[in-house]
Order: C-alpha cells, then structure tokens, then sequence
C-alpha cells in the first residue's frame, strides 16, 4: 500500500550509538502499525540531506533518527525537492542533547519515540532561512559556544553523553573575543506599553524607531539597557504599526549571537526566554555583549541560566527577519552544524513551514 510506505533514515553513530541497540524495536513498531519500512544509514556529513533530496518513491512520512545536525539535513533535503510533497517528518532523537525534540516533548526513549510516529498526530511548526539557501529548525548562531557541538570529538559525546559539551563549553572561555555587528531586524512583535517612553514609540508611517542613547535604535530607547531583554511586560497599549513595518537596529560588540526558535538550546532550557512559541513566526534573538571585567561575566552567566533575571548584557526580542553584519569573516552554526564563515548572514522565518510528528496532546487540533 503505497500510502503507508515510511522512508527511515538514521545515523547509526549518533549520541552514543545506542541507535543500533533500538533499531530492531523502532521497525517493529512501525511494522505493526502496518508501516513498509525503508531503512538507510547515513554514512557521512551530507547523507541524510541527499537521500531525501534525491528520492525518487512517495512516502507517507519521512522518519530520521539521529541528532538535530540529522533532522536539519532531512528538513534541508526535503526543501531542496519542489518536484515531492513536503511530508510529514518523524523524529526519533538519538543525539547527544536533542534540543528540538525536548521543544517538541518528543521522548528521548526511542521505542516510545517510535510510537507517537506510529500514531500519526501533526505538529506545525516555524523553519528559518539561512542565507536564502539553507534551512535550520532550531537555531542559528555565531560566538563563544557555539562550536562546542561539532568541535567536541564524536568519541568523547559516546563516552559521556552532555558533560563532553560542557567541558568543551568551559574550555572555549578563554578564548572569548567580540565581534562587531551591525544588526538590522523586522516583523518584530512590539513590546508592551510600559518598555516605551513617548518618545520612542514606532513612527506611525515608516515603523522605524527613534534612536536610543548609545549604540542601540531601538523600541525601547536607553531604558531597554536598564531593564534587560529578560524582563517580561504586561501585553497593552499596542502601536497601530503593523509587525511586519516595525524594525530595530543595533551597533555594538557581541560575544554571543542565537536566532532561534527553541525551548532548549545546548541542553540548557528556558536561556532564550520563557515566551517562546514555535509556531508564531517569529525567532527568538539573543544578543550577548562582550564582557569587560570579570564581573560582567558572572552577571551573563547568570542571567543566561536564569531568563527571569535582568541585565543590561544581553538584548533579547521577537522578529520574523533579522540581518547581522560584520567588518570580518565569522564562523555560524545551524543546528550545532558548522555553517561557513560569512561577513554578512540573513535569516527569515517561514512560519509554520515544518510538519512533525509529536505527541497527541501536543498535536495540532486541526
């Protein structure tokens, strides 16, 4: 029956290669809710993407098991196919931190894992644009930390699971350094009355928004800085801009850069905020400023890992397009995979472009 046929891509050395303890209880399942399973493992960085950009059959669902660097290659492979449907995705996590799955309350159990694939419910959610060209699902990124995923050797994430990233993490401290951006966003989700002054509401013709004191333009001037990009607001007194005129631009040296669209990131939850919504068509930015002084330093740190925490360090906001360049080369990531050194990156989302499979109850009620 060809409407019941899965393509199941894994990457049999992800995490710590337990994939291949599970794979026999993963096809079963499957086949017993009357799935043809057809299995391919990825042999090397790439695979995943050309298998489904080059598939020549339809299938029901496309299912991978693997890291989020498995999943971002069968999301890009299936983007990159106009001539076949964009199917449903199933993902059984089998990585080292397995962020998107934690936003997604997929289980990191693998049997269990193949059972809400099993049972068919879709979950809607945002994809982003990297450069016009390549896709991400969960985030893309510059800066200190962000190498740890594919800089950390494959042989120490088996032998130690998360810990390999956090002792990579504390080694690249070091050799923190700031990059200076100029970054440019739009279609942003405007801030509750109390984080303007008159001063600095969003002109009602271009949507622009007066200069603040220092390096920023922005929504919500100087006392943006005072107030940090953790603090929350009440949800009043709305510009009649519409989202997608509103636009912000900050100048300034950052150690740190996240556009995302994740309740994890790195194993850490919540450090982009406690708003996030994966399927409102907006990415979550976070913009970490260099540190000067060991005291800085301790106040990112703790703010990173507690978002209700102030702090005039780090600027996070809601935008659906956001453009960040630089005077120099410098390195990103998508989904913990490298992706080149660019001076200038654009990044845009497509809201509720992904179809995955979750749980039930935390399916799509249509």
């Amino acid at each position: 029956m060809l409407w019941k046929k899965i393509l199941f891509i894994y990457n049999p050395v992800a995490g710590r290669t337990q994939i291949r303890e599970y794979l026999p209880d993963i096809i079963d399942t499957l086949s017993a809710a009357d799935f043809k399973v057809l299995c391919y493992p990825t042999r090397g960085q790439g695979d995943a993407r050309r298998i489904v950009r080059e598939r020549q059959e339809d299938y029901l669902y496309v299912v991978c098991a693997g890291g989020d660097g498995t999943l971002d290659e069968v999301v890009s492979g299936m983007m990159e196919n106009p001539d076949k449907p964009f199917v449903p995705i199933g993902y059984i996590p089998a990585g080292t931190t397995n962020d998107f799955a934690t936003s997604l309350h997929i289980p990191t159990d693998m049997r269990q894992a193949a059972q809400i694939i099993a049972q068919g419910r879709t979950f809607r959610c945002d994809l982003g644009l990297f450069n016009e060209t390549d896709y991400f699902t969960y985030v893309a990124a510059f800066g200190i930390f962000t190498g740890t995923s594919y800089q950390t050797p494959q042989e120490l994430k088996n032998q130690i699971g998360h810990l390999a990233y956090i002792f990579q993490g504390v080694s690249e401290l070091g050799n923190m350094r700031a990059y200076n951006m100029h970054v440019e966003a739009e279609g942003l989700e405007e801030p509750a009355q109390e984080k303007h002054s008159a001063a600095a509401m969003a002109h009602p013709e271009t949507g622009e928004y007066p200069a603040a004191e220092g390096q920023v333009l922005s929504f919500a001037g100087a006392g943006e800085k005072e107030k940090g990009p953790h603090a929350e607001s009440r949800e009043t007194g709305r510009s009649s801009v519409p989202a997608d005129r509103r636009k912000r631009v900050i100048d300034g040296e950052f150690a740190l850069g996240m556009i995302t669209n994740s309740r994890s990131i790195g194993g850490f939850a919540n450090i982009t905020g406690s708003r996030v919504d994966l399927q409102d068509g907006l990415f979550e930015v976070t913009l970490v400023r260099m540190p000067k002084n060991p005291l800085e330093l301790s106040e990112i740190l703790f703010s990173i890992g507690n978002p209700q925490a102030s702090t005039s360090m780090i600027y996070n906001f809601k935008a659906a397009r956001v453009t960040l360049e630089c005077d120099e080369q410098v390195a990103w990531t998508r989904d913990g995979e490298y992706a080149g050194a660019h001076r200038r990156v654009s990044l845009e989302n497509h809201s509720r472009q992904l179809r995955i499979l979750v749980p039930e109850e935390h399916a799509d009620s249509f």
